[in-house]
């Protein structure tokens, strides 16, 4: 059970707010472009983040398309008018200057009230623009854990919330007890507005590391490792998985095993479980997150020689025929398996 401590209730309450947000004065709309006049920078980079796609990815539609529930747009589509659009028998992403094709846009995170919302102490220049309010919980991983943290629903009309864990990834931070740094640290460097993670396939490869090899009694040595994390790998979307593949060929072709370390669960008496997690565990403070196995070859392939193939996947095993393979998954590594015969 993840209990959520009180800011996050505080700050969900805000962020779920029934009052639509209203553009401050000199501000025209809700759109981005509206800020980029005096924001090209930021909105430069935000533009290339899983945020601004959070409505549109292809990810996102397929899985919607199959299962078109309200409680999904809290997240992906935030604002009443693109929640609106969502609603719409017609379409499920919108058009491309319509608010659902900027996804978690500006005024999703800094309007509040009429008042643009800022981490940093308010400047008069600033004001002269449109209103602004200090806010210091933006910086916060109380502040991103309004959508990144959540219980599986028991039930969704009305939404009532199981005790289970569906993203956990505040908690696991909390529990790695990393005091000197927050979310922002590793996601907006430097401020940056691009929220590099684990749709970054480079920030994946930087990150994590894989050791196989195989002993003269023929069982492959597996070690999986994440440097520089602040929660379990993977986090967040319960199909994200890493998907490490023992094969005959370098293409993969062949595969001789497959193993899949990720959470997963299944659906019993109506509500979601947790099977088992096989994931990369909370790291302790200034070490590295591992995962350790063995597994004994079959006698099939103790003559031959074998290669691995390590991909991070992202898409639920229902959506991946309807999907490019780019969007499943990503290759993080690749080689031939060192050791016997």
């Amino acid at each position: 059970m993840s209990r959520l401590p009180l800011a996050v209730l505080l700050l969900s309450a805000t962020m779920a707010s029934a009052a639509p947000p209203v553009a401050p004065p000199l501000v025209t709309s809700l759109s981005a472009a509206d800020c980029q006049a005096c924001h090209p920078k930021i909105v430069a980079e935000w533009s290339q983040s899983r945020h601004a796609h959070a409505a549109t990815n292809d990810l996102f539609r397929s899985a919607f398309r199959r299962d078109p529930l309200d409680w999904c747009l809290r997240c992906h589509a935030p604002l009443p008018a693109q929640a609106a659009s969502f609603r719409q028998a017609s379409t499920s992403s919108g058009g491309a200057d319509n608010l659902v094709a900027q996804g978690v846009n500006c005024a999703v995170c800094h309007l509040r009230d009429g008042q643009i919302l800022t981490a940093r102490p308010v400047t008069e220049r600033g004001q002269r623009a449109h209103p602004l309010r200090q806010v210091p919980q933006l910086q916060t991983a109380e502040f991103c854990a309004v959508c990144h943290q959540a219980n599986w629903p028991r039930t969704v009309r009305p939404l009532v919330l199981s005790e289970v864990p569906m993203q956990d990834t505040l908690a696991e931070f909390r529990r790695a007890g990393i005091q000197e740094r927050t979310c922002q640290d590793c996601h907006m460097p430097g401020r940056s507005h691009r929220f590099p993670g684990g749709h970054d396939a480079n920030w994946l490869r930087q990150t994590v590391s894989l050791r196989v090899t195989r002993d003269r009694a023929q069982h492959l040595q597996v070690a999986l490792l994440a440097r520089g994390i602040g929660h379990q790998l993977p986090t967040g979307d319960p199909f994200r998985r890493f998907l490490l593949d023992i094969c005959r060929d370098p293409e993969c072709d062949e595969p001789v095993v497959s193993f899949s370390l990720g959470r997963f669960f299944d659906s019993v008496g109506g509500e979601k479980v947790l099977l088992r997690d096989t994931s990369l565990p909370v790291p302790r403070p200034g070490q590295p997150s591992e995962r350790r196995f063995s597994y004994k070859l079959p006698p099939s392939v103790h003559s031959a020689e074998l290669f691995f193939r390590l991909q991070y996947a992202y898409a639920a095993p229902s959506t991946e025929p309807e999907l490019d393979p780019e969007q499943v998954a990503t290759l993080l590594s690749s080689g031939r398996v060192p050791g016997a015969p």
